[in-house]
């Protein structure tokens, strides 16, 4: 928050009725930090319920504040952040009262050589991830505003989905007290055998009906089977991998932001292209993380949806 509001200031865009904004979202950001520190630690317990609803007590707050007519955007935007860190504060005295994450928090060996070394990994994979994801939405700024509208309705079918699938179920399955991959190996058949028909149902019923969106539909299928691979891929890669492996998905997400650059240069370039390098982030990170889990199978699976995504993407860029 506070490089992000140096920026502004060297820019001359900080005006100080954006300042309480500023304190609002950097108070919230701090607690929030705590809140998702405590809920991983319920989750490497096997407790995905935090996790799962860590979200509801400060949005709750924030769509209330909805309701009262404040005149002024500034205004709004400060009483809904108030309202989200009122949410999170309340959150976090109920976990710590409740003492989440405690006995995996206890558990937690002291720093040595090796787990500094871990977590510069974990950082690095973080902070290259982010960057790259960063750059690929840089990108869309290039569509209309009615390929924007697809690309956000795109983007939280998808986030939504994995994100509760994976937050819901997956802590119970791969936690610090599994010895063994096998149970996250069946979630993943069992993701596949859901979601592929759904994916499939979806593109048949837009080449019946909605022909001019046959191509988006396809793409957001197989991103929503891909983002739901790639993150239960993630979760088994950091309890039976070790952290090096992180370095997999650092060159994955890296080459496809630098082609979602240089495709934004071509005149060609759509939301197709767009959605195809999202989707196509996730299809490289989770074939490289399946392949060193040896999921065989559903990696090479991965890798198909990676040729289709790639020849969506030239196909668009080319026609």
């Amino acid at each position: 928050m506070g490089v992000g509001a140096a920026w502004l200031e060297l820019n001359g865009k900080l005006g100080i009725d954006l300042l309480p904004i500023v304190a609002a979202s950097a108070a919230n950001a701090a607690i929030q930090a705590v809140v998702w520190f405590r809920a991983v630690f319920s989750e490497a317990e096997g407790d995905p319920r935090w996790m799962s609803g860590i979200a509801l007590p400060a949005n709750m707050l924030a769509v209330l504040t909805l309701l009262i007519p404040w005149g002024d955007p500034v205004r709004s935007v400060t009483a809904m952040l108030i309202a989200l860190f009122l949410g999170n504060i309340c959150l976090l005295l109920a976990m710590v009262r409740k003492g989440v994450g405690n006995t995996a928090l206890a558990a937690v060996p002291l720093v040595g050589i090796r787990s500094r070394s871990g977590a510069g990994w974990f950082f690095a994979r973080s902070g290259i991830g982010q960057t790259a994801v960063v750059l690929i939405q840089s990108t869309a700024v290039l569509l209309p505003a009615s390929n924007l509208t697809i690309l956000s309705v795109a983007t939280k079918i998808v986030g939504a989905a994995s994100a509760t699938l994976v937050n819901a179920v997956v802590p119970t399955l791969i936690h610090q007290s599994t010895d063994s991959p096998a149970s996250g190996r069946k979630f993943l058949q069992a993701l596949w055998i859901g979601l592929t028909p759904i994916a499939l149902g979806g593109s048949a019923i837009a080449f019946v009906w909605y022909r001019e969106l046959l191509v988006p539909v396809a793409i957001v299928g197989i991103w929503l089977i891909c983002a739901t691979t790639a993150a239960v891929a993630q979760r088994m890669t950091f309890r039976f991998l070790p952290p090096s492996a992180s370095r997999l998905t650092m060159v994955s997400v890296s080459v496809v932001a630098v082609a979602a650059i240089v495709s934004s240069r071509v005149g060609n370039f759509d939301v197709n292209v767009l959605l195809a390098a999202y989707a196509s982030v996730e299809a490289l990170s989770g074939a490289l993380l399946l392949f060193a889990l040896k999921v065989r199978l559903l990696g090479f699976c991965t890798i198909l949806c990676s040729a289709f995504l790639t020849g969506a993407w030239i196909g668009s860029l080319t026609s």
